[in-house]
């Protein structure tokens, strides 16, 4: 499944701008809305960084997510 499968529809957008790879890394970690199967909503915290090659190119995204408080 992909990241995108967890997000509300009207989330979608938001969500690619920002795992843009030009967005990352960010010095703060980052609330959002996920999907749970049920369909109920879960607010995370996340901390994305890019893996580089040795090329300097981002071959991947390391992210760390968790549950964050329900309030926005």
């Amino acid at each position: 499944m992909s990241f995108f499968d967890f997000l509300f529809p009207e989330d979608v957008d938001g969500g690619r701008d920002l795992f843009e790879a030009t967005k990352v890394p960010r010095a703060e970690p980052f609330r959002f809305r996920f999907r749970r199967l049920d369909g109920t909503e879960v607010w995370t915290s996340i901390e994305a960084a890019p893996v580089k090659a040795e090329s300097g190119r981002i071959c991947a995204l390391k992210v760390a997510i968790s549950a964050a408080n329900s309030n926005r």
